[in-house]
């Protein structure tokens, strides 16, 4: 809840969170990033395009 008395009371923040997903430049393996380990599940690789994980997304606003 925000801070009453304001144009903000009773409004509520929903926060979504997205897996980090990467593929590998090298072998082109896509696999879920766990406890910020940057490096492919499969060949070791740390040369990674991420994916998914950066997203911000604000589905509605209402005043």
């Amino acid at each position: 809840m925000f801070v009453e008395n304001t144009i903000a009371e009773g409004a509520e923040l929903v926060i979504d969170h997205l897996a980090a997903v990467a593929r590998c430049k090298s072998c082109l393996h896509e696999f879920e990033v766990f406890n910020f380990q940057f490096k492919c599940t499969c060949c070791a690789c740390k040369d990674l395009e991420l994916l998914q994980g950066e997203e911000l997304f604000i589905d509605s606003f209402e005043v």
